[in-house]
């Protein structure tokens, strides 16, 4: 659906409007090739019932069948005979319409649409019209035939459908505007004619889209305009056709021009030599001359012409089926240098000859033929027309395989033309027919002419390797996405150089950046660092739903209050302007975006980063599985159709392949298909799925490490399709220096259960004091996101690279230097202002010690105290906080006691094999990184960032904990001193017993 927007410019390959049909038909010549409900051309299997329709599997099937059940007892009933594809149109709609689908709306707008009863029948021209007439006729008795003479409405209403679909109807094309059936839209229906449109109807599937081949000013239907028939005629020709068809007479621009369009419709070539002047011919003229020259043209020369046109014309008549080769050799050598490239009758002998020339496989003609083609076909399509950019690329092709260097330009002419006026997924396969070796061949030449220009490196040495990974995916059906990617690629793609030609900020230079998570930690960590590192992006696209009654630029803009925007509000002014909110949600299909928003995401989006996920481990199931693996599958899908797309970053855990002792940087498969997974997540319940979570991952300890898991599997089946990285990140805490130094703002996963014990509100957590405990800093994580991107943006697709983004192998840090940091900032340096209890922490092993010292520590405590709040009528309840924080603990439970073991080979490389400039712009070595200075800048962040206390609390801070500390040890002693007095007491009376058992004892 298309809002309005009449006070807003509309920019060419913009979606005017997008609808699914009302009702449709695949050509019957077709079944059997395509499947019937989608139009996929792919192995099909027969309706089991007529016997006649084909599907392309269970759920296209399962689609149709609201519509095909009543058909197909009709197709069953005139077997063998096949019915006429109008006739089966009409069938489906009266049988839709007897459903109600009269109220069915077509959305033109927020507050238009249309109706079937709103599309023009044109009834009193249809009556007027023999030759249709008799064809109605001959439906109605196929009809009666077919549903049976009860199912059918009246003659006047039948009328009406015939001519509703003889007038509405769109030809539904296929990737080579080719028909591949008929179809009613209700909106579409709107746009009117015009021989010079400024918009273009294509189609995915069948999908309509309307979109804009010219920029206008303002979205206004009344001035919208597409192309009822082809245009390659001439005027009078065009008003018939469309008289005959449509009963109007076209009155645009273009048919009123009819001297224009005469210059060169029939014109014949000047014979002077060195001039290429259009002489038009009319017979009446006589003398004629050139325009041009004004040279005479001579009488011999004219009678040649005018037989030429006359053995033209019918030759092209008699080929209106079929064309031959030979005979359009025939007619271009008849017409030889008499007629003017620009006619019309050359043109259509051209277009002839080379769709003959490529269906006999003759490519040398087929180069020849296309290429004097292609200024016809500009002159009388005009400008974006689908159709010039399908020659452009048809010709590509043939070049490729003629091994002409005219491949390369024709295919980026065809790129110019069709990104603005085809939908991605139909123009993209005409790339996938392109043989890739020569392609290829001729890129990296064109690469390395680029790289040694600048000497950034031996592209020599690494050519095999490109071609080989380019050529990997041939004759598969995404190849042409590499092609494209390679031609809008200007960097090297040298697997193994340093790449000193292109830095970081380069690669991101002009191009627009698709972001999921873009408001939670790690996401909007990484919009800042863009945005202050790379002056010369384009457009940040952050993915945001609604939330709690905020609409996703309320929640950008609150998203932009952040602190961590602080440093770039000063040192960018206006970067934030670069960022757009795009209204989505990871759980719809196509994310829930818009097709407008998704037409122009196609069109711009070059780098991909996915860290959208639900990071609650104690979420169900259905919920992880429909966020973590649904909305990486949606992502991935958008990703494949988008043309420039160069790197594709998928944010994964470190911690999601847990079954693994030692974890690689490698892809871990799951019990069950992503797919299915997919599929019980949406047709079972949550109480359902959650009956059988725990046999599905039990090997897992929760839900979401074990749809990470899956999410990274998922990527596997797009690797030959996208560049795609993993970034597997362990623990990831407070930032390191950048943009501020400590910054956090979460109390998610650990940090939350660290800042609970520096509050005195977390006494007892399971972990070993000697066990490593892998975190990392949040700016250390962003840089690597950064030049993961930036590193798998130089390769084309082919291999998942995977990085364990980790700090234990290098430079570990266990739960004693944790806790001894702690100490040393919470109780000395900096202590929380508002801590109830004197920090002290237990850290256990054994699950029963644990789950009894929590009940002592935890639960007791929190019990007296509400019992003190209640009875002071304060409402503050400390349970319901060690209820979340017990809930908390179980699901890390598994995590903190487990120690891991990484390899980090791919995660080293990447830094080690940037350039200084790089390394010093984003660094991420971990081996660097000083535990004791991150440790108090985490606990200075939490105090500033997370709890907001002012440092000039701190002395007072600081009294308080000794005030806490004095307490503690007072109820030690007191504890002590209890105990010892339970213990003595207990002591006297066993005393007590055994003097008596004693006594008794002697006295028997």
């Amino acid at each position: 659906m298309k809002v309005d927007r009449t006070d807003e410019p509309v920019k060419k390959g913009s979606v005017l409007l997008t609808a699914k049909p009302f009702a449709y038909v695949l050509k019957s010549k077709l079944q059997g090739q395509r499947c019937d409900f989608c139009f996929k051309s792919a192995e099909v299997k027969r309706c089991s019932g007529c016997k006649f329709v084909y599907y392309c599997g269970q759920v296209c099937q399962r689609e149709a069948w609201p519509d095909h059940s009543a058909e197909c007892a009709g197709f069953k009933k005139v077997a063998p005979k096949i019915v006429p594809d109008c006739a089966r149109l009409m069938g489906k709609i009266i049988m839709k319409l007897k459903k109600g689908g009269d109220d069915e709306k077509g959305q033109i707008s927020n507050t238009r649409f249309r109706k079937f009863k709103d599309l023009m029948s044109h009834y009193s021209d249809l009556k007027n019209d023999s030759k249709r007439l008799d064809h109605f006729h001959s439906l109605v008795a196929v009809l009666s035939a077919y549903l049976g003479p009860s199912n059918l409405p009246n003659m006047v209403e039948m009328m009406g459908i015939f001519g509703r679909i003889c007038v509405n109807s769109f030809n539904i094309l296929d990737v080579d505007m080719i028909s591949m059936g008929t179809g009613i839209y209700l909106a579409p229906t709107i746009i009117d004619h015009s021989c010079r449109p400024n918009a273009v109807a294509v189609f995915e599937g069948t999908t309509i889209y309307i979109r804009a081949t010219q920029d206008m000013p303002i979205l206004d239907w009344t001035k919208i305009r597409i192309s009822y028939i082809d245009l390659l005629n001439s005027s009078q020709d065009r008003r018939n056709e469309l008289k005959t068809g449509y009963y109007f007479l076209c009155d645009c621009a273009h048919c009123a021009d009819v001297e224009g369009e005469s210059k060169f419709l029939n014109s014949m070539l000047c014979n002077t030599s060195g001039c290429d002047g259009a002489i038009p011919f009319d017979i009446n003229d006589s003398p004629l001359s050139c325009p041009k020259c004004g040279q005479q043209v001579k009488s011999s020369h004219v009678a040649d012409y005018q037989e030429a046109v006359a053995f033209t014309k019918e030759k092209l008549e008699s080929m209106k089926d079929v064309a031959y080769l030979d005979v359009c050799r025939f007619i271009l050598k008849k017409q030889g240098d008499l007629f003017h490239p620009l006619n019309l009758y050359r043109a259509k002998t051209l277009d002839s000859a080379f769709e003959s020339s490529i269906d006999l496989q003759q490519w040398d003609d087929g180069s020849d033929f296309g290429t004097s083609l292609l200024p016809a076909y500009h002159h009388y399509y005009g400008p974006n027309h689908p159709l010039v950019g399908i020659l452009y690329l048809k010709l590509a092709k043939i070049q490729n395989l003629t091994g002409s260097d005219d491949a390369f330009e024709n295919a980026r002419e065809a790129e110019k033309i069709l990104t603005i006026t085809h939908v991605l997924l139909t123009w993209k396969e005409f790339f996938a027919s392109i043989e890739v070796p020569y392609y290829c061949n001729l890129w990296v030449s064109r690469v390395q002419l680029q790289c040694n220009a600048f000497n950034c490196c031996s592209f020599s040495e690494n050519r095999g390797t490109v071609l080989a990974q380019l050529q990997r995916g041939k004759g598969g059906k995404d190849v042409g996405i590499v092609i494209v990617r390679a031609i809008n690629t200007s960097e090297c793609i040298s697997m193994r150089c340093d790449l000193h030609l292109s830095q970081v900020s380069d690669f991101f230079r002009g191009r627009s950046v698709f972001i999921t998570g873009g408001t939670g930690y790690v996401g909007k960590a990484v919009v800042e660092k863009l945005l202050r590192a790379c002056a010369d992006i384009d457009t940040i696209y952050l993915l945001i739903r609604p939330k709690k009654g905020r609409n996703p630029q309320e929640r950008l803009a609150h998203t932009f209050t952040s602190p961590i925007f602080s440093v770039l509000s000063d040192v960018r002014p206006g970067a934030l302007s670069k960022v757009q909110a795009v209204l989505g949600d990871l759980t719809q299909p196509d994310l829930g975006i818009s097709p407008v928003v998704r037409d122009e995401l196609q069109r711009k989006v070059s780098v991909v980063i996915h860290s959208g996920a639900t990071v609650r481990f104690s979420d169900s199931m259905k919920t992880c599985t429909l966020i973590n693996v649904n909305g990486t599958q949606g992502i991935l899908n958008l990703a494949s159709q988008w043309p420039l797309v160069q790197a594709v970053v998928y944010i994964s855990t470190a911690f999601c392949p847990y079954p693994q002792e030692i974890i690689e940087e490698k892809i871990y498969p799951v019990p069950i298909k992503p797919e299915r997974l997919m599929q019980c997540a949406e047709w079972m319940s949550e109480e359902q799925l959650n009956c059988v979570t725990a046999s599905i991952c039990s090997d897992w300890p929760n839900p979401y490490s074990y749809t990470k898991n899956t999410a990274e599997v998922l990527l596997e089946s797009y690797k030959d399709k996208l560049p795609l990285a993993v970034v597997r990140p362990s623990i990831v805490i407070c930032t390191q220096k950048e943009p501020l130094e400590g910054f956090c703002d979460t109390f998610v996963g650990v940090g939350g259960i660290m800042f609970g014990g520096a509050m005195g509100i977390v006494r007892v957590m399971p972990g070993n004091y000697d066990q490593p405990l892998d975190i990392i800093p949040l700016d250390t994580l962003v840089n690597s996101i950064i030049l993961a991107a930036y590193k798998i943006g130089r390769n084309p697709p082919g291999e998942i690279e995977v990085f364990n983004v980790i700090t234990s192998a290098t430079n570990p840090i266990n739960y004693r230097m944790l806790e001894k940091y702690a100490r040393r900032d919470l109780l000395t340096d900096a202590p929380f202002e508002n801590a109830i209890w004197y920090p002290l922490m237990y850290y256990l092993t054994n699950s029963i010690h644990f789950k009894i010292l929590r009940f002592i520590l935890h639960s007791i405590p929190a019990f007296l105290f509400d019992l003190c709040c209640g009875i002071a009528g304060k409402p503050f309840r400390l349970g319901d906080i060690y209820d979340k924080l017990h809930l908390n603990m179980d699901a890390v439970w598994h995590f903190m006691l487990k120690e891991y073991k990484f390899k980090h080979e791919n995660f080293t490389y990447l830094y080690s094999s940037m350039s200084d400039e790089i390394k010093e712009k984003y660094p991420c070595n971990v081996e660097k990184i000083d535990w004791s200075t991150v440790c108090r800048s985490y606990n200075l962040g939490a105090r500033k960032y997370l709890l907001k206390q002012d440092p000039s609390t701190i002395p007072a801070a600081k009294r308080r904990m000794s005030r806490l500390y004095t307490i503690h040890c007072v109820f030690r002693c007191v504890m002590i001193l209890i105990f010892l007095r339970i213990l003595y007491s207990m002591t006297l009376g066993l005393m007590s017993t055994h003097d008596y058992i004693t006594a008794n004892y002697f006295d028997s």
